[in-house]
């Protein structure tokens, strides 16, 4: 598959759900129900938009500049998996 297409197509699909929750929010309080189908949803596609990319970095690095390529690209990832895995710590 082309890898850049990928990411592109997922892209596209990730912000369909993403509008849906600015209109329903816009419409109204927004539901439990439709939260846990966007987080699901947007991190299902998570999955081969990572994989598209890990696949795609060799292609504009050099060779000896891949590691510092790829720590670099995994260490944008991790603030944004943090921050949706994250659990709730709200102490009352």
């Amino acid at each position: 598959m082309d890898r850049r297409r990928t990411m592109r197509a997922v892209d596209t699909v990730r912000g369909t759900p993403a509008a849906c929750l600015a209109l329903a929010v816009g419409l109204g309080p927004a539901s439990v129900g439709l939260l846990i189908a966007l987080a699901f949803t947007l991190i299902t596609l998570r999955t081969p938009f990572d994989s598209a990319s890990t696949a795609l970095l060799p292609a504009p690095v050099d060779r000896a500049a891949l590691g510092g390529a790829d720590a670099r690209l995994m260490s944008g990832r991790q603030p944004a998996g943090g921050l949706l895995a994250s659990p709730c710590c709200c102490s009352a």
